[in-house]
């Protein structure tokens, strides 16, 4: 379960929020695997976003990971959001982009990312990813690094 406070107000010159509550609720599940020599792990996960100013949302996550070296794993992503926006209604005549709430997008997107541990307690992730699908969204790809620290 999630609830998103209203931290930013859509009347800034940059708005950083909507300025009202959202709720949400998720469903995750996985578990580990091996195949042949390889042992790795499966999550997927769906929700639903209850949006006070904007379209509400269905979100979704698959990932998996697979070790290939004793400190090393390979883990790919597929997640994103589908916006209950009318964006074909809401599709101004300048360059196609919506003109709906600024928060309304949907999106879909992959990450691959190689996760190293450093220590038992801690990880380094390295990774890029790309928005492959979207509607009042931006397809762009970001390289990423991370640190975990795991107790």
């Amino acid at each position: 379960l999630g609830l998103k406070l209203p931290t930013g107000s859509p009347n800034q010159e940059i708005p950083l929020g909507t300025g009202v509550i959202d709720y949400e609720g998720a469903v995750a599940f996985g578990g580990p695997f091996a195949l042949a020599e390889l042992l790795g792990y499966w999550q997927s996960s769906g929700g639903y976003r209850l949006r006070n100013r904007g379209a509400n949302e269905l979100t979704y996550q698959a990932e998996i990971g697979v070790t290939i070296a004793e400190t090393l794993m390979l883990q790919g992503v597929v997640d994103g959001v589908h916006s209950f926006a009318d964006f074909d209604a809401a599709t101004s005549a300048i360059g196609g982009m919506v003109s709906t709430a600024s928060s309304d997008q949907s999106f879909a997107r992959w990450n691959a990312n190689f996760i190293y541990s450093l220590s038992p307690d801690t990880d380094l992730t390295v990774g890029y990813g790309h928005t492959f699908s979207g509607r009042n969204a931006l397809s762009a790809g970001a390289f990423g690094v991370g640190v975990a620290w795991k107790k």
